[in-house]
């Protein structure tokens, strides 16, 4: 499920987890999956992090049954104009007790070690 700010205390607490831990430069969590797909006429790198710590933040006591909580980062250009670079990170809790997997590598996507993760913008 995500997690948007709709939810605006396990949101921030969430993305207060996530960047002190994961996403900060020098942060001692490495991402669970780091991964370039150059299909669609663009470059877009995306960063997994799961987190079981972050699952148990009093902010998200109000899921029953949470065990996972990932961040995506997404970082892409669009070929007509690689100077411009977008960011975002989006947030997703999970019943699952680590990070989901997907079994086989769509075409056009370079997945990184142990990584066959696909993820839609």
């Amino acid at each position: 499920m995500t997690l948007k700010g709709n939810h605006p205390l396990a949101h921030a607490a969430v993305v207060e987890h996530f960047d002190q831990h994961c996403l900060r430069r020098g942060a001692a969590s490495r991402a669970d999956c780091d991964a370039f797909d150059a299909t669609h006429g663009r470059l877009v790198r995306r960063r997994v992090f799961a987190s079981t710590d972050a699952a148990a933040l009093e902010a998200l006591s109000g899921w029953p049954g949470l065990r996972t909580v990932l961040a995506v980062e997404s970082i892409r250009s669009v070929n007509s104009a690689p100077t411009k670079v977008e960011s975002r990170i989006r947030y997703f809790l999970s019943s699952c007790p680590d990070s989901p997997a997907i079994p086989r590598e769509p075409e056009g996507f370079a997945a990184g070690p142990g990584c066959p993760l696909a993820l839609g913008d």
